[in-house]
């Protein structure tokens, strides 16, 4: 595939270059003069080790940082080289700057996921194919970065469901005071999470929003479903030991469901999905 080593891989190349001159620069240069600082924090003053030790314990690990940058960039042209290989030559071109420079960057910081290092592969190979490079937006390298796996998960989940998916509501109302407090988490059909972590990614998803609630219910028997999982269960039994007055303090429970939304859509087409 001669045009992706010609167009994009340069990019990319360059990129993990760059990574080879930082590595050179502090090998060199700011190194040894960090050493010393150590040693001086650690040698004249009693007692002042820990410090250079925090000084020394920073600095390696910026050395760790380096050769995961330079180790994601080269798995991600490997990613970039299988995505691509059924794709003409003359279908590839290089990516925009804009594009392909800040997604190399923060993909240097998700080398420990799978799931975030494909998704920044996915945005390159779209941005290298002629025929989806004008539907990838810069704004989805910050969408990315604002992920974590579970929300990725969750999201997978919820595009799979086509119609969105169940989630109850809880809110304590107080009779006394004919008011109604709502609980920072939902229940929901997801089983594979903990409840406050799915309230945590769907509130994420929501404010990022790639999906969105609606008052509207699903059928019933889902909702009965939820109301049997386990982790909503769990979460039942914490939610009815607040419950400091039971003659005034009720749960009250709102059938809802949240379904992704058009910029949701695009940009799972985008980002998630392989070319086809």
């Amino acid at each position: 595939m001669s045009n992706l080593k010609d167009a994009g891989a340069n990019l990319i190349n360059s990129i993990a270059n760059d990574a080879e001159i930082v590595k050179d620069v502090y090998d060199n240069g700011l190194k040894p003069a960090v050493i010393e600082t150590g040693k001086a924090l650690t040698e004249p003053i009693k007692g002042a080790t820990r410090i250079g030790r925090l000084v020394n314990a920073m600095f390696s690990s910026i050395d760790c940082w380096i050769l995961e940058r330079e180790y994601a960039i080269k798995e991600t042209q490997k990613l970039l080289d299988k995505k691509l290989e059924n794709i003409p030559d003359e279908d590839i071109e290089p990516p925009k700057n804009y594009i392909a420079i800040p997604a190399l960057q923060a993909l240097s910081y998700s080398i420990d996921s799978e799931e975030l290092r494909n998704m920044y592969a996915n945005l390159l190979a779209k941005s290298m194919y002629t025929k989806t490079a004008d539907k990838v937006h810069p704004a989805y390298v910050e969408i990315i970065k604002q992920l974590d796996p579970m929300d990725i998960r969750i999201f997978e989940y919820i595009i799979s469901k086509g119609n969105g998916i169940a989630i109850k509501e809880l809110s304590l109302y107080d009779l006394s005071k004919s008011e109604r407090i709502p609980f920072l988490n939902v229940a929901s059909e997801i089983q594979f999470a903990e409840v406050t972590t799915v309230s945590n990614s769907l509130d994420n998803l929501v404010r990022l929003r790639l999906i969105e609630r609606s008052d509207a219910a699903l059928e019933e028997y889902i909702y009965d479903e939820i109301d049997k999982n386990p982790m909503s269960q769990k979460f039942y039994k914490i939610i009815k030991s607040q419950i400091k007055d039971p003659n005034n303090e009720k749960i009250h429970f709102e059938n809802k469901h949240v379904t992704t939304t058009k910029l949701g859509t695009t940009f799972h087409s985008i980002c998630n999905e392989d070319i086809e």
